[in-house]
C-alpha cells in the first residue's frame, strides 16, 4: 500500500507538512473513531484514488493488525507501519 502512503504524502506536502505515521493514521481513520478498520482503509483508498483490490486491502490490513482484532489504534499503527521515504 505504498501508493496510499504516497498519495497522502502529496496532500501533506501541499499543506506544508511532513508525513508522519500519526498523520497517516488520521488520514486513514475516515470515521474519526480512533481506530482504523478495513472499511476505513477502503474509503481512504477511494478518497486518495489508490487502485486496490479486496486482496490488497486484506493483505495490508493483516500487516498492521498483528493481533487480528479487526481494528488498529494509533499505537499499533505507529509500531507496525513503516513509512517509505
Amino acid at each position: 500500500m505504498e501508493q496510499l502512503g504516497d498519495s497522502i504524502s502529496q496532500v501533506e506536502c501541499k499543506n506544508g507538512g511532513r508525513l508522519m505515521a500519526s498523520k497517516m493514521f488520521k488520514r486513514i481513520d475516515m470515521d474519526n473513531d480512533g481506530y482504523i478498520s478495513l472499511s476505513d482503509l477502503k474509503q481512504a483508498c477511494e478518497k486518495f484514488k489508490v487502485p486496490h483490490t479486496s486482496a490488497d486491502l486484506h493483505a495490508f490490513f493483516s500487516e498492521i493488525d498483528k493481533d487480528d482484532k479487526g481494528s488498529v489504534d494509533i499505537g499499533d499503527f505507529t509500531r507496525n507501519y513503516v513509512l517509505q521515504t
